[in-house]
């Protein structure tokens, strides 16, 4: 042992061993740094292969066994966990002794669990309650126990079914004549089912409202602003370059910026140098390197650092402009270029995700509509006309989303960046297309007044079915056939690289059966498809 680990095929020295010899100690050293230690139980083994063994027999075996009784034990614990959480508020009770946490109604008095139900006994309506008979049983489906003192048997206040304790746990605000009120209802007990059904139980978005006004009235002012500062700006912008533009400022002028800096300060006044110690940029103080300079568009004083000179064609000289000015008209000028100047390609991509969103709401309201129709009751003209509307508006919206896509993939573009965003879009969007037409199911031929058996939707699923087959035989052919056609059109191409036209005419010859039968398939598949 050493270090309170097993070591196998290697010699542990001892003290007397060290200190006799040197060469057996130096032996022994190099012995000891070439022995591994296994990384999962810490027993050490004179070399890799021992170790590598050692993992095989050992620890993957015994890894394999375990296991599928790990895994099974983590299953059996999920099914457990699911199955108890759908009794969670009723064993939440039962450990409370009975004493379910109900609302008071506004009373003090105290009275709590079954007792407080029976306050609201002689306000809410019980004409509709089931008679109490002898050796009843609980009206849930799911429970068998015969109604006792012990069990207890209570009465749903909404629907009147006699049931146990254990499935009467619940509670909802009822009116006076036993309907859901749940504004100025009073609360009262409940079976599972009445309480699932009460209004607003499955909105899974809650109640909201819209913080937009109140976020826009804070934005106005702002945007405001800046819109202000913005059009001030460039009506200084627009009278400088009529002031450049002018005879009245001759180059040496320009260049002696005797004239032209007083009719520039005409357009803005410019603020002192005295008034100003430090720049309001950067707010640093001005020094001998940190000189002053004067804003052409507003007219502070900011440093040498902080101003920029923009060329202009009918300027003889830079124009200089603060940071504060260049981010608020020519930045925001550049934006609404770029703006203006939109890739045709991306507004249709814009009308792709309007289509994709009516499609979404269009196949549910048809999925909603036909399991209507599919519930085996009586056919009414007003819903076979609805569902019929909204299957044809469905229809016209794939071929708008289809012709879209075509005018994407056909639109030119400049670079491979957009070339590629342009292809991905539209393989994204055929994907989705194809995807969304396998939900769209045909309308059963029913007429008013009757219903859809069991038997008429077994024959269609039957039917529709065998056509799924027939399509993928098609599917299937037709991919072969492809495959030739490509080969031949391959040796065509090497045909006539090596100049061997005689076998060029025999293949294209060969070619044209291939493509008809492709032809004839494609229209098959179509048929299919309409049908």
């Amino acid at each position: 042992m050493q270090n309170g680990k097993r070591r196998i095929g290697a010699r542990v020295p001892s003290n007397n061993s060290r200190s006799t010899n040197h060469s057996e100690s130096l032996s022994e050293s190099i012995s000891l740094q070439r022995s591994v230690e296994c990384p999962i139980c810490g027993l050490e083994l004179p070399n890799l292969q021992s170790l590598n063994d050692h993992i095989d027999i050992t620890h993957i075996t015994l890894e394999e066994e375990t296991q599928p009784k790990h895994q099974d034990f983590v299953n059996s614990w999920f099914l457990r966990t699911i199955n108890g959480a759908t009794t969670l508020h009723a064993k939440a009770a039962q450990r409370l002794l009975k004493l379910e946490p109900y609302e008071q109604n506004g009373d003090q008095t105290g009275a709590i669990g079954i007792e407080a139900t029976k306050l609201t006994d002689p306000v809410i309506a019980r004409e509709h309650w089931q008679p109490e008979v002898a050796d009843m049983k609980c009206y849930d489906p799911t429970c068998d126990k015969v109604l006792n003192f012990v069990n207890g048997r209570i009465h749903c206040r909404r629907c009147g079914y006699v049931f146990c304790n254990y499935h009467t746990l619940y509670q909802a605000k009822l009116s006076v004549s036993a309907g859901y009120d749940p504004d100025f209802g009073f609360w009262s007990r409940v079976c599972k089912q009445c309480y699932e059904n009460r209004p607003g139980y499955d909105d899974v978005h809650g109640q909201s409202r819209s913080r937009f006004p109140t976020f826009e009235s804070f934005r106005k002012p702002i945007a405001d602003k800046r819109r202000i500062e913005f059009l001030r700006l460039e009506k200084r912008m627009q009278r400088l370059q009529f002031l450049w533009s002018s005879e009245e400022v001759s180059v040496l002028d320009a260049l002696l910026k005797n004239k032209a800096k007083k009719m520039e300060q005409e357009i803005v006044n410019w603020q002192e140098d005295s008034e100003v110690e430090t720049c309001p940029e950067c707010e640093n103080e001005f020094t001998l390197t940190r000189r002053r300079r004067h804003c052409r568009l507003c007219g502070r004083v900011v440093c040498r650092f902080c101003v920029l000179e923009i060329l202009h064609s009918n300027h003889f000289q830079n124009l200089l402009i603060c940071n504060s000015c260049n981010q608020n008209y020519f930045k925001t000028l550049a934006f609404r270029k770029d703006k203006k100047h939109i890739p045709g390609y991306v507004l249709h991509i814009n009308h792709l995700q309007v289509f994709r969103h009516a499609l979404q709401n269009y196949i549910k309201l048809y999925k909603e509509n036909l399991a209507e129709l599919l519930s085996g009751s009586v056919v009414t003209q007003e819903l076979l006309r609805k569902t019929k509307e909204v299957r044809q508006r469905f229809s016209d919206l794939c071929l708008k989303y289809e012709s879209t896509i075509k005018k994407i993939s056909s639109y030119s573009v400049n670079t491979e960046d957009e070339e590629r965003l342009k292809h991905c879009i539209c393989a994204e969007g055929k994907s989705f297309l194809q995807e969304t037409a396998l939900h769209l199911q045909a309308i059963p031929r029913l007429q008013v007044g009757q219903s859809w058996s069991s038997q008429m939707e077994q024959d269609t699923l039957a039917r529709k079915k065998e056509a799924e087959e027939k399509q993928n035989e098609y599917m299937q052919m037709k991919i072969v056939i492809e495959e030739q056609v490509f080969l031949v059109e391959d040796m065509i191409r090497k045909a006539k690289l090596k100049r061997k036209f005689s076998e060029v005419d025999t293949l294209v010859q060969s070619l044209r059966p291939l493509q008809d039968e492709i032809r004839k398939l494609e229209e098959s598949i179509e048929e299919l498809n309409v049908s």
